[in-house]
């Protein structure tokens, strides 16, 4: 134990194991633990930001076993091991039905005597000496940052080629799984808005490291970085107060693209690197959307198309050339294990699929939780055995895997109050869709394609999701995964100087719809939460 200090509170010692490093922090006496973790930027899993009620922050303190982070006060000094079994498989894949665009990134090298010269669209941005051993490099870096998970992609920006890529989860989780959870953790403490930045900026840094050393190229040739992400997360990126974006009318402070150099927001490349963010709609409908869109030919085509992106935050977007309806939904938290009894993120061990009793899980590890698509796959078994009913189920917890089989104490089930998280969450997804179609004035059969973006549209069964009624069965045969589409038109930004006018055009075509604006919405939204056996 350590010496008093001016406030005469004892301070204790928190050594941690990550499993990736050991580090060790300060407690005051009867500190909460997950406060040490959050006020020092340090990762530790926490849906509910705190609120103790999500139970997924468990930690083993040595002497005492599993504790909640969010629930224990240190009162001695304590070593603490934050579980590293729970190993994300984050999607990296990028959409193969990507829109041709233009490969000609604007950057040049040219020669001029001992110096060369690197320009941006004929401009000069640097001279910098040449030495001996000197190579014409120019990479860029196109970063998707999700509230959940983060990619990066290296790029040749003279060839145009795909060099490298890694993936993290958003050291920002410890402060909530939502936009609303680390937007409210913003106003109710001093300085963390500030702390918010630094911590994914570190991730970023470290990311870069990665790629750097994976494909041996010096962090000072990287000259230009794209950031496509939503709304809430930009604002962080930039320590941006996003306070405004939680409260009616859900005003952003910024949309518009920005501009900026590397130093604006101290990442670890060239100096005279430029920074493009991309830009956003409204406060729930963000970059990564548009940047996914522009990476489609919907605002090409004459004939309409559904954009489904269904992660921590759902957002859709239904239009063609003339006009794009966008809007976002509260659904993701759900699928995401956030407010699921036993549910987890796309983890190892993760059940991931499920069919008459038999699970899958991610890595064939034993079962530590169920994730969205094996969520949804059990909610639609359970319909088809009628365990589940129209409204809902009611009754005793349904057992997915017994305690047996997995690396828990506990069997694995699913809950009525489970299934009561996924009606509200496929009912909002289902009404948006309906919303977007009465704004466009179109049917089921004027929509041409039907993209489904992000990791979790990309691994969910697609029967089950109609089965269930999140997706509309009449679009069943027009269904297109497109995996990570944000992180497709992050990289277009980089490679293409003429995928800036295509994201121009779907920001000068879009109309944002406030949901909750609208007087059909209840209406909408409880015709959807019903369950019924539909035949796929």
């Amino acid at each position: 134990m350590m010496s008093q200090n001016n406030h005469q509170k004892t301070t204790h010692l928190v050594s941690v194991d990550d499993g990736e490093q050991q580090f060790t922090l300060d407690a005051h006496d009867g500190e909460n633990l997950l406060d040490i973790f959050q006020k020092n930027g340090r990762f530790v899993l926490a849906p509910c930001g705190g609120k103790k009620n999500c139970r997924k922050c468990e930690v083993n303190i040595a002497g005492r076993g599993i504790e909640l982070a969010c629930d224990f006060a240190v009162n001695e000094d304590i070593q603490v091991a934050i579980p590293d079994s729970r190993k994300f498989v984050i999607l990296e894949k990028l959409n193969p039905h990507v829109r041709q665009v233009k490969a000609s990134s604007g950057f040049a090298v040219v020669d001029f005597g001992v110096q060369q010269i690197v320009s941006y669209k004929d401009k000069t941005i640097a001279m910098l000496p040449k030495s001996n051993d000197y190579k014409k490099r120019i990479y860029g870096v196109a970063v998707d940052i999700g509230t959940t998970t983060v990619v990066m992609y290296l790029i040749d920006l003279l060839s145009g080629e795909d060099v490298g890529v890694t993936s993290f989860i958003n050291p920002q989780a410890t402060y909530g799984a939502d936009v609303i959870s680390r937007i409210q953790y913003c106003m109710e403490n001093d300085g963390a808005l500030s702390l918010m930045q630094d911590v994914i900026i570190e991730q970023l840094n470290h990311g870069i490291t990665r790629l750097c050393a994976e494909a041996k190229v010096e962090r000072d040739d990287i000259f230009a970085v794209s950031f496509v992400g939503n709304t809430v997360m930009l604002h962080l990126l930039l320590a941006t107060d996003p306070t405004s974006i939680a409260h009616a009318p859900f005003t952003p402070v910024f949309t518009e693209a920005k501009i900026l150099k590397s130093a604006d927001i101290s990442l670890n490349i060239n100096k005279h690197a430029r920074i493009h963010v991309l830009p956003s709609v409204a406060g729930y409908v963000g970059a990564d959307i548009v940047a996914g869109v522009a990476a489609t030919d919907m605002a090409d085509s004459e004939k309409f198309s559904l954009y489904i992106d269904i992660g921590t935050n759902g957002e859709i977007a239904l239009g063609n050339r003339d006009k794009i309806f966008s809007c976002a939904t509260a659904a993701g938290p759900a699928f995401e294990g956030a407010r699921i009894q036993c549910g987890v993120g796309g983890i190892e061990g993760a059940i991931s699929g499920y069919a008459d009793g038999t699970y899958q899980t991610i890595g064939d590890k034993k079962p530590v939780g169920i994730c969205g698509s094996g969520l949804i796959d059990i909610i639609g078994d359970l319909i088809r055995l009628g365990t589940i009913g129209i409204m809902g189920m009611a009754g005793e917890p349904v057992v997915i895997a017994p305690q047996i089989e997995t690396v828990l104490d506990h069997d694995i089930v699913i809950t009525p109050k489970d299934v009561s998280e996924v009606q509200l969450a496929k009912s909002a997804i289902y009404t948006g869709i309906k919303i977007m179609m009465k704004e466009a004035g179109i049917t089921f059969d004027q929509i041409d394609k039907l993209y489904l973006a992000g990791g979790f549209g990309n691994y969910i069964n697609v029967k089950n999701a109609i089965q269930i009624g999140m997706l509309p069965a009449e679009l069943h045969s027009k269904i297109i995964p497109i995996g990570n589409n944000a992180g497709t038109g992050a990289q277009l930004a980089l490679k293409s100087v003429d995928f800036e006018r295509e994201v121009q055009k779907v920001i000068d075509k879009s109309q944002y719809i406030e949901l909750s604006g609208r007087p059909d919405f209840n209406d909408e939204f409880v015709n959807a939460m019903m369950f019924e056996d539909v035949e796929v």
